[in-house]
């Protein structure tokens, strides 16, 4: 039979360990978030240079991005002005809803 001092324990540390993985989760998805409007953000300023400076001779490009570079690719593609500049768009383990292609 387990005495009272044990089960307080246990309940005192399991607790704590719930809290503490709890809380950890929480500041990933945080995280999360605060890389994906970053990513988002990435993606306009790269579409700004393209379509402003003179890269690559205005040459059509290819955009591939994997995870959270899914996200500076499309929104390269989305933003970018001249929109036949854009040959070929990769998206390899998006990230992107699909919602956000409608």
């Amino acid at each position: 039979m387990i005495s009272s001092a044990a089960s307080m324990a246990w309940a005192s540390a399991s607790a704590l360990v719930s809290q503490f993985i709890v809380g950890g989760i929480a500041r990933i998805i945080k995280k999360f978030w605060k890389c994906y409007s970053e990513a988002v953000n990435v993606g306009k300023a790269q579409a700004h240079m393209l379509s402003k400076m003179n890269m690559l001779d205005n040459k059509p490009v290819n955009l591939a991005g994997f995870s959270l570079g899914t996200l500076v690719a499309y929104y390269t593609a989305v933003n970018i002005k001249e929109k036949n500049r854009i040959c070929d768009l990769y998206l390899l383990g998006s990230v992107l809803d699909k919602n956000e292609f409608l």
